[in-house]
């Protein structure tokens, strides 16, 4: 395939091939706890902490400011001026650690209201939202060492702490989940973050001295503004989906209970292990081309490789999924989970729409179009929470993956409308 051919030539292909083993030990990992989640705890399990996770995604986001992609661009660019790199280290890391704690305060102090509004009245959970209060600024300051490292172009130790952070918080989760049940799940989702922390810092300290470039006054508001478009545009992407994900599960389990409700969680799962794939590809491939292409030829080609070569791997890999989806649930999740083949082939129409979306929402991304990016996912979010509250009422646990299906094919033309003159037009 010449998609294939182009990637063996190209000198990112050994960032990329070591990446696929993290990609799949991250798979590996996150469906075996799945499965032992699914099987130990049940839908209600399942769904309980589809809530959870939706939160702490969204406290995330906000602790590090959507500075992710921003860090890596200017530690790369400054990195040879140690003088403006120092003010760029220097200014993240101020910034990271007081917009955490900030954050973590009210999460602690009023845990029995984060309680009651993310599970409901009847569940005492309490510690876990106090425990996810004091981890929210390690894994702020995780994310900065991981980014810094990686703006330093040292992409194998990324990885290499990617996959150590994942095996070690793949095992204290089991652990925890088999000991305690519910509640060691739901504890363990909070304490891993700070774990990861740990392992970054001891690999990272060893080689690399970040001491030297955080210092007190070296607070630039320059570079808070340098990086504010990537800041608004992962918290828009970032923050808000989750907080609608989280309120529709909510209201899924008022009108359709919570076993019903861990269901469509359960599907939005793994529909998450197979998209990393694709996810990946888009960041460490075709992003970079993106980023670099200065023409519509250019844009257009790149289009075209990923229509012609991506596409169609995904159509013959969900046709796979498909036709195995019994035997898949059966092995992943339990008997519990019988409703899960009936939401397999919306689902499946709704992540191809995804993918064929996914590559030219990247070019938001690649020229920093920042108000089209934001404009189209308000119209995206605000589609499928409506979607999804008319159909959940009509058509069950099946309308909340028929809004998901009819919420990207509408994005897909809205998309298609704003880059027709790239992709159907021959001008250059």
């Amino acid at each position: 395939m010449k998609l294939l051919k182009s990637i063996l030539q190209n000198p990112v292909f050994r960032i990329t091939s070591t990446n696929s083993v993290s990609v799949m030990i991250r798979i590996v990992t996150g469906l075996v706890s799945t499965s032992v989640v699914a099987k130990i705890l049940g839908p209600s399990g399942v769904a309980l902490l589809g809530n959870l996770r939706n939160f702490i995604t969204s406290l995330e986001t906000f602790s590090t400011l959507g500075f992710n992609n921003g860090i890596v661009k200017y530690v790369a660019q400054h990195q040879k001026d140690e003088e403006r790199l120092t003010k760029v280290i220097s200014t993240v890391f101020w910034s990271l650690l007081i917009a955490s704690i900030t954050l973590a305060l009210p999460v602690f102090v009023f845990a029995e209201y984060w309680n009651n509004r993310i599970f409901g009245e009847e569940y005492d959970f309490e510690i876990v939202f106090r425990v996810v209060a004091l981890s929210l600024p390690l894994f702020a300051l995780n994310l900065f060492l991981i980014a810094v490292v990686n703006g330093f172009s040292q992409f194998k130790k990324v990885i290499l702490i990617n996959i150590a952070g994942n095996v070690i918080g793949f095992v204290f989760s089991i652990l925890m989940i088999l000991k305690y049940q519910t509640m060691g799940a739901l504890l363990a989702m909070g304490i891993v973050p700070g774990l990861l922390f740990l392992v970054s810092w001891l690999w990272i300290s060893k080689s690399l001295d970040l001491k030297k470039y955080i210092r007190k006054g070296f607070f630039d508001f320059e570079v808070i503004k340098n990086l504010s478009s990537y800041s608004l545009m992962a918290v828009v992407s970032a923050f808000c989906l989750p907080i609608i994900y989280l309120q529709i599960r909510t209201e899924a389990i008022d009108n359709l209970g919570i076993d019903n409700a861990g269901n469509w969680e359960a599907m939005n799962r793994l529909a998450s292990f197979y998209m990393m794939f694709i996810s990946t590809l888009l960041s460490v491939y075709f992003f970079p081309k993106l980023s670099q292409s200065t023409s519509n030829a250019q844009t257009r080609s790149i289009f075209g490789d990923y229509y012609k070569n991506v596409v169609p791997m995904f159509i013959i890999g969900g046709l796979v999924l498909y036709f195995s989806r019994n035997f898949l649930i059966q092995l992943i999740y339990s008997d519990k989970f019988l409703v899960l083949p009936d939401l397999f082939s919306w689902q499946l129409i709704g992540d191809f729409f995804k993918v064929c979306s996914l590559i030219l929402g990247y070019q938001f991304f690649a020229k920093r179009m920042t108000k089209a990016f934001i404009a189209t996912q308000i119209l995206s979010i605000i589609i499928l929470y409506f979607s999804s509250n008319l159909l959940m009422k009509s058509h069950g646990v099946e309308g909340l993956v028929i809004a998901h299906t009819i919420t990207y094919f509408l994005y897909l033309l809205v998309l298609l409308l704003m880059f027709g003159n790239i992709i159907f037009k021959k001008k250059p």
